[in-house]
Parts: structure tokens; sequence; C-alpha cells
């Protein structure tokens, strides 16, 4: 017969489990942010390629083409003027964080990699409280996800997909 352990210590199992799916989400909420800035390029790009058709998006886009990875999207937006060089920087170094992550073996809190340190110099002011430093990430996904939608406004795109699907998300 197994014995149980004290209460105690079965609540401090459980309240340890909980912390550590806490940091799984803050991954998974790093992953998703950076999707989501990946899709915003992605809607840039095009705007600059007024004769890009389906066939050939699709293949500059999708696979192993040109503008399929991350890197690539940042650079190129970068060199078509989309962004300024500090938004390049933050890029790039958002995409070092979500690459540490996404290609680790490791589960561990974002702040725990190396890459989190570099991306923290762009971080907005400080932000005081319990998970001070993913909301300060997610601050400095909203500032460069409304730096790339103002510029899909001003090229005439007025569909802000953020904000649709907050909506609907409300709904």
């Amino acid at each position: 017969m197994v014995e149980a352990k004290p209460i105690g210590k079965q609540v401090e199992t459980v309240v340890g489990l909980l912390r550590g799916l806490e940091s799984k989400a803050y991954l998974g909420a790093v992953l998703s942010a950076t999707q989501i800035l990946a899709n915003d390029l992605d809607r840039c790009l095009v705007v600059r390629m007024p004769s890009l058709g389906k066939k050939l998006k699709k293949k500059l886009f999708g696979g192993y083409g040109p503008f399929s990875t991350f890197s690539a999207k940042i650079d190129i937006a970068f060199a078509m003027d989309i962004i300024d060089r500090s938004t390049f920087e933050k890029l790039h170094a958002i995409r070092d964080l979500r690459n540490s992550i996404a290609h680790g073996t490791d589960m561990k809190s974002p702040e725990e990699y190396a890459d989190w340190e570099k991306l923290s110099k762009f971080f907005p002011e400080a932000i005081e409280g319990k998970n001070k430093n993913i909301h300060r990430f997610m601050q400095l996904i909203e500032e460069i996800d409304d730096c790339l939608e103002r510029f899909l406004v001003a090229n005439g795109v007025t569909e802000d997909i953020r904000a649709k699907n907050l909506q609907s998300a409300a709904s």
C-alpha cells in the first residue's frame, strides 16, 4: 500500500506544478505574439508588391520561398523602408528569443533564456508587480504591431486584424 503524502506536501506539489504551467503559458505567449508580427510583416510586404498574384505569393512566402522565414521578412521589410532601424533591431531580438524557445529542449520561463537580456533593453518603462517582464514583452509586441498597422493604413489597408480578433474573442 502506498502512503499518502501529508496535505501540506500535496499542496506544495500542486502549487509547484501550477507555477510550472504559468511559465509554459509565457512561452506560448511569446510564440503566438511573434507569429502575429510575422503575419503583419507578410501583409506589409504584400502591400509593396502590387503585381503579386496568388500563385507567386505562395511561391515567395510559402515552403522554402525567399520570404518564408521570420528573419527574411524582417530583413526585406527593412530594405524596403517598411520598418526603421530600431524596429528592425527589436524584431531580430524577438526572433532570437522565439528561436531559442521554439528550438530549445528546456521548458523554462522566457526570462531564463540568454536572448531575454538582449531583448529587455528595448522594453518600455518599468512595470511593477507580478509577471512584469511578460507584460513588458507584450507592450513591446503591441508597439511594433501598431507600427506595422500604421504602415498598412498609410498604404490603404484599413483592416486591423488584431482589433478584429480581439472583438471576436470578446463576443
